[in-house]
């Protein structure tokens, strides 16, 4: 595999796309389990270089595709570091357990939400502070409210998110729901004044 990403021939290119892309004729399974975090890092580069190929990845979040090529797809768009890949990633989420959910995910969702800053001039200890991700918590809120494939997953998210903002705090000017002119509040159970 070394051989073809070295060089950025069309190639190469299919070679990467046919782990996330269905269309593109597919290797083996075992290479992705052997070359699973260079397969990704390659992705991403190849992504972060040519708008097209990112453009793809976008559009196939939004496609059914095969749960092996999600789940590779999920950790190229949560390595991406954008919000917009990000956003892209949660539509892999699947409730049904086939889509692209995976820790790589989990960890950027987290990481969107809570940052880690490194404590004083310890390596090894970090201070988590909250941060404002109202975007995400957005589309998760609209995924709940009109998304019967991802309704529990996104759920299941927000519950998460709520723990974090419970356990180290909500940033100034975060609303506790960003729906809340649509009359659509966070978390549920705690309408109607509870």
């Amino acid at each position: 595999m070394r051989h073809y990403t070295r060089f950025d021939s069309q190639e190469a290119r299919n070679l990467l796309l046919s782990f996330i892309d269905p269309a593109v004729p597919a290797l083996s399974n075992e290479l992705i389990r052997h070359h699973d975090g260079r397969l990704v890092r390659r992705l991403v580069e190849l992504a972060q270089r040519d708008a097209t190929v990112q453009r793809r990845m976008f559009d196939l979040a939004k496609e059914k595709i095969p749960t092996s090529h999600a789940i590779v797809l999920g950790k190229v768009l949560t390595s991406l570091g954008t919000t917009d890949a990000l956003l892209a990633s949660l539509e892999l989420l699947r409730d049904d357990g086939n889509g692209g959910g995976s820790y790589d995910l989990h960890r950027n969702i987290e990481e969107a939400f809570v940052e880690h800053r490194p404590y004083r001039s310890s390596s090894n200890t970090v201070t988590m502070v909250p941060r404002s991700s109202n975007a995400i918590r957005s589309r998760l809120m609209e995924m709940v409210q009109h998304d019967p494939l991802r309704r529990k997953s996104a759920f299941a998210l927000l519950n998460e998110i709520e723990k974090w903002r419970m356990w180290h705090g909500r940033p100034d000017g975060e609303p506790r729901s960003p729906k809340i002119e649509d009359g659509f509040l966070w978390p549920p159970e705690l309408e109607g004044g509870a």
